[in-house]
This record gives C-alpha cells, structure tokens and sequence, in this order.
C-alpha cells in the first residue's frame, strides 16, 4: 500500500473493499485456516481417555492373525462421567456407537453427537438408550458427545 494516501477515506475504502472481495472469494487454503482458527476455540476441551482399542488388545489382534477375519475397530472412551464405544466395522464408511452415563435413568433426552471428518461434522440423533450411526467417507474422524451439560471429545481416529 506504499504511495497511495490512506488519509483518503475513499482510497482506504477502495483497498479494504478489494482485501475484503479477496478474502470471500477465497481459496480452499484460506477457508481451511479460518475452519481451523474456529477449532482453536475447544483447544482446551479435555480429550476423552481411551479404555480399550480392539487394535492393540493383544488377545484380539492375535485372533485376526490367526484367522485372517477382520471384524472391524472397537474403541471405548472415558471422561467427565461418560463412556462412549465406538464400533468401526470393516467397510470403513460406518460409525456406530453408544454413550453411557454414570448414574443415568433417563438421561438422553438431551444428548447430541457430533462426528467431525474431512467432509465437516454430522449431528446425528441419539436414541432413548444411547446409540447412534452414522454412514460417513473414509479418513479419520473426532466424536463429540454431549449429554446433560458433559461433554466427550476423543482424540483424531484413524480408520
């Protein structure tokens, strides 16, 4: 902006009308940083704690060995007085899934179940006992449940 005069209230107009059509007209990078930059406002959202990985459960892994059948990914994860498993199965494209509540009776009336991936995040409806489902792409998902003012965010998965 070196020799033009932004003590001109039209000029500044000008240049901060043309930085603004620059920014909505946006690249896929731009939009990804500022996607990114609205993440950073859960930087400090306790991530859930995994319990059990069917990946590295030695008893299961040897099994799949054995037999040459694959079932499929089955995680649990624990925190703020929820438990979440998650079940990938094999096609890759699936999520299922239930939470629990310490202490619950009727608990999810409220609950709400957000899978954020590549393609963005999917609310998905949660049912009278905890479990959801969701049909999404391929590549690495982050669940975040929420159930009578406790949230639960596991960490990035990869399927």
């Amino acid at each position: 902006m070196a020799g033009r005069d932004l003590d001109n209230d039209d000029v500044l107009q000008a240049a901060l009308a043309r930085a603004f059509d620059a920014v909505e007209s946006g690249s896929s990078s731009a939009e990804q940083l500022a996607r990114s930059a609205v993440e950073l406002g859960r930087i400090d959202a306790e991530l859930a704690e995994l319990v059990s990985d069917s990946y590295i459960d030695v008893a299961s892994a040897l099994a799949v060995r054995a037999t040459g059948v694959e079932e499929g990914r089955m995680l649990t994860f624990a925190g703020n007085g929820l438990t979440l498993d998650v079940d990938l199965p094999t096609d890759g494209e699936t999520v299922l899934g239930q939470i629990e509540v310490d202490g619950a009776g009727d608990a999810f009336a409220d609950a709400m179940v957000v899978i954020e991936s590549a393609v963005g995040p999917t609310s998905l409806p949660v049912d009278e006992i905890g479990r959801f489902r969701a049909e999404l792409g391929r590549g690495p998902i982050r669940v975040v449940a929420t159930v009578g003012g406790r949230s639960l965010v596991t960490p990035w998965i990869t399927r």
